[in-house]
């Protein structure tokens, strides 16, 4: 039995479970970096680069999702694309370029 998607994409059980412990993560640091030095747990991944000044939390959240999920997923970048226009957040970490 296959779990891939067609896409050289893997979702099976166990790499669908990574995936989201991943994107989860991505989270936590986006998170974490909008809170900056009064967020209560650190970033899980060490020396990221600070989050600019006024940065979103909500933003910071979704645009990390984004780049895990299209690091992960690439064929459904497109998907991404729109689910992350409709959220309509703004902020310093609201844009992808």
């Amino acid at each position: 039995m296959s779990h891939g998607n067609g896409a050289n994409e893997q979702t099976g059980p166990p790499l669908g479970a990574r995936a989201l412990a991943m994107v989860h993560l991505s989270m936590h640091d986006g998170f974490t970096g909008a809170h900056g030095p009064s967020a209560k747990y650190g970033p899980y991944l060490p020396d990221l680069p600070p989050a600019p000044p006024g940065a979103s939390v909500a933003a910071a959240v979704a645009a990390a999702a984004y780049t895990a999920l299209t690091s992960l997923f690439p064929s459904q970048t497109e998907s991404f694309d729109q689910a992350l226009a409709d959220a309509e957040l703004s902020g310093p970490a609201s844009t992808m370029d």
